[in-house]
């Protein structure tokens, strides 16, 4: 009984997958924000910028980063990495956007008990690198754990689209500013 309930769930699901426009017309800004988050967390954790569990396992340290990148120089500048970001158009555009349509938070419904998708009202009390990086990974995780993409007719397809987008600008414009994590990336 138990594995004719799994099947039917994998068949259902599979067939949402199919049946998805955003899935299936964005499937390619998907992935590549999947690969591309991939390898950029990967860099981090090349570039020094790690904590590890008491397992000994290996975890990148975004705030590490964010933490480096305000003391460290950008190439061919005076200026630390995030004061030359600050001269980036594409970055500030990209940042700009998902600051103001920051990823959704997957929360329990106190009255249903049921998980619904909240608006993130929170000041942006943090330092500017550690805030977005904070943000770019809420959009990995909302499409990893969120279901966001397999939902058919959710509210923000496109804003979702856009938010993958804008997550790999952001991406780029450390890549480009940072010989070291550009180093790593590409290696």
């Amino acid at each position: 009984m138990e594995q004719e309930k799994l099947d039917n769930y994998i068949c259902e699901t599979v067939l949402r997958l199919n049946s998805t426009p955003a899935y299936i017309n964005n499937k390619e800004t998907i992935f590549n924000f999947i690969i591309f988050f991939s390898r950029f967390e990967f860099s981090l954790k090349r570039l020094g910028c790690t904590t590890t569990r008491e397992n000994g396992e290996v975890l990148a340290f975004w705030d590490k980063y964010a933490q480096r990148i305000q003391h460290i120089a950008a190439e061919q500048s005076q200026n630390t990495i995030e004061d030359t970001l600050t001269q980036d158009a594409v970055f500030n555009m990209a940042k700009e956007y998902i600051n103001s349509n920051k990823p959704r938070i997957l929360k329990i419904n106190q009255t249903s008990g049921g998980l619904t998708w909240e608006n993130d009202d929170s000041d942006d009390l943090q330092s500017n690198s550690k805030r977005i990086l904070d943000l770019i990974r809420r959009i990995r995780n909302n499409l990893f754990h969120g279901e966001k993409f397999l939902i058919p007719g959710e509210m923000g397809e496109d804003r979702d689209i856009i938010l993958l987008k804008a997550g790999m600008a952001i991406m780029q414009g450390y890549l480009k500013h940072d010989q070291d994590l550009r180093s790593k990336f590409f290696t």
